[in-house]
């Protein structure tokens, strides 16, 4: 975890320096060159002060003639680490000296990098806040894709921890936090490549409109348009995209291809409702679609569409009940199975099937599907309440799977406990199955 890398982990350049003799202007000139928020004044080669921000302020407060010397107006006092301390050491020497910079210095007296209160805040905060602070100040697709590589490396170092204890996955945050940077960094795409505000909906869809994609190796999009010029740049738009390590899906559910015009909602929405079972994917696809950017209006006009021609259609949700929860007929959890199949989608169908046919579009991600159906008086609360907990179950043990590349999942691998676990979440989704099956087919 972040806390405990070393502080060399963090260093992504060289210190900005200034000898002491320079003037205030000349280090002025060179925070901004660097764009970093202080410099280190070196006197015979050694750090001897910072200068901040905080300093030029009150350098130009008080009115100095910024031809002055910098060293007589650097008032931050250098606060030093070894390269070996953790991030949580750093921290807790920044907050002990009253400081908002650190000087990382080998035992030798070489500084090789500063770090500031604000690096070390996103390492220990929330990791999306760290990448959307990345992404935000990326100039090119280049850019993008190199926060993409860094996202992924730390996912994976984050779910090898996993593996070792996956009872301390909170799933619903962990999904949300990824949703989040591929999200913002598909945003910021579409700025870097100029798209147009209007004329077309652009959205992601899948487990990624759901908010719930953890491997990043492909991605559902898709896009309503009333200007067909927009169609080309599309195009342009998904090949950028998969520059940045994000590919498309290999199916071709992408907006280039999975698209519509807006002239055949209706339509669209009339064909599909007709012939549920050979539509069935284009429908999951149409409901887990989220707005990124565009005129989200036509998305709601779809949705809207699709969820008066599929009110109360039972032949969605009998379609939904395909998966069954693996489990044997006496109760028990089958010695091996295809995870998705036997655990994921047999309680994610359903739900978004009941959902779909309800009226209840405004919400893609699972978790707060069960929560808008019992809201809705749907399925009892209690019931819900328990979905919600095997859901949880189930997807921490779906995190340890794909962590290691495996779809299988193989009960000798689990200790009594966490068979027990898992057990006890599938007899809940086959309840809830039961209860689909009696009020709405």
């Amino acid at each position: 975890m972040s806390k405990f890398r070393k502080l060399s982990d963090f260093i992504r350049r060289d210190p900005v320096v200034i000898d002491a003799d320079r003037s205030i202007k000349d280090a002025a000139k060179l925070m901004d060159d660097e764009k970093v928020s202080s410099v280190v004044v070196l006197k015979n080669g050694k750090p001897l002060a910072f200068f901040t921000e905080s300093d030029l302020r009150h350098a130009i407060g008080e009115d100095v003639n910024l031809s002055a010397k910098v060293v007589d107006h650097a008032k931050t006092r250098i606060v030093t680490a070894h390269p070996s301390s953790t991030i949580l050491d750093g921290l807790s020497k920044m907050v002990t000296n009253g400081v908002k910079h650190l000087a990382v210095i080998e035992e030798g007296g070489e500084i090789i990098g500063v770090l500031t209160l604000r690096d070390l805040a996103y390492e220990l905060g929330p990791k999306y806040i760290k990448y959307t602070a990345k992404i935000h100040e990326s100039k090119s697709i280049d850019d993008l894709a190199a926060v993409m590589n860094d996202f992924k490396m730390e996912l994976l170092e984050e779910t090898n921890y996993y593996l070792e204890y996956p009872e301390i996955v909170n799933p619903a945050e962990f999904f949300s936090e990824i949703s989040h940077v591929v999200d913002t960094i598909i945003i910021k795409a579409s700025a870097i490549m100029n798209m147009p505000a209007e004329g077309y909906v652009y959205a992601i869809t899948g487990s990624g409109g759901r908010g719930e994609q953890f491997l990043l190796t492909d991605r559902d999009t898709f896009s309503i348009f009333s200007d067909e010029s927009v169609v080309d740049l599309l195009k342009n738009f998904e090949s950028s995209l998969d520059r940045t390590g994000f590919p498309g899906c290999d199916h071709g559910y992408t907006s280039d291809k999975f698209n519509l015009h807006h002239s055949e909602i209706e339509k669209t929405c009339s064909e599909v409702s007709r012939n549920v079972e050979s539509n069935i994917v284009k429908i999951s696809l149409f409901s887990d679609a989220r707005c990124l950017f565009g005129e989200s209006k036509m998305l709601i006009e779809l949705k809207e569409c699709l969820s008066e021609k599929l009110y109360r259609n039972r032949h969605v949700v009998m379609s939904s009940l395909r998966y069954k929860p693996a489990l044997t007929i006496f109760g028990d959890v089958k010695d091996e199975f295809n995870y998705k199949a036997g655990a994921v989608a047999p309680i994610e169908y359903p739900v978004r099937a009941l959902a779909i046919t309800n009226g209840i579009f405004d919400v893609t991600n699972t978790f707060q599907r069960i929560r808008a159906l019992a809201l809705e008086k749907l399925i009892p609360s209690d019931l819900a309440d328990d979905l919600e907990h095997a859901y949880t179950i189930l997807m921490r043990r779906k995190i340890w799977l794909q962590s290691q590349n495996l779809k299988v999942l193989k009960t000798s691998q689990l200790n009594p406990m966490e068979k027990q676990m898992i057990k006890d979440a599938l007899r809940t989704v086959k309840k809830f199955q039961n209860y689909v099956e009696r009020n709405f087919i």
